[in-house]
């Protein structure tokens, strides 16, 4: 029901619905490369986090969210301030809601 993978991490997680368990996909260059899309970022948050807590932190960063993963507590938010990519990051990591925020990243394999 969930995919996670740490920036610069050469593994993709994949929480597996009905049986608890972990797989682990291991990503290389020759399958194919990351493509990240430079203005959006994906943000998980904690379970406690209130709607209102979101609206603020998107405000005052400058997000407009894009998507919602209501079971995985996790959003995407198109980037509308002039801040960079790893500014954005950096200032939803320091907020004590946020579990992870990381740039929105696209896998494809190839045969």
């Amino acid at each position: 029901i969930g995919i996670v993978s740490a920036v610069n991490d050469t593994k993709l997680y994949v929480s597996n619905y009905g049986d608890n368990s972990v797989s682990v996909i291991h990503k290389s260059q020759k399958n194919g490369a990351a493509q990240t899309t430079a203005d959006e970022i994906l943000v998980k948050f904690k379970p406690d986090v209130q709607e209102a807590q979101i609206q603020t932190m998107a405000s005052q960063i400058g997000l407009l969210q894009v998507k919602a993963i209501a079971a995985l507590n996790l959003r995407v938010f198109k980037i509308t301030s002039s801040k960079s990519l790893q500014e954005v990051i950096a200032s939803c990591q320091k907020l004590p809601f946020v579990e992870y925020a990381e740039p929105n990243q696209s896998y494809q394999t190839r045969n």
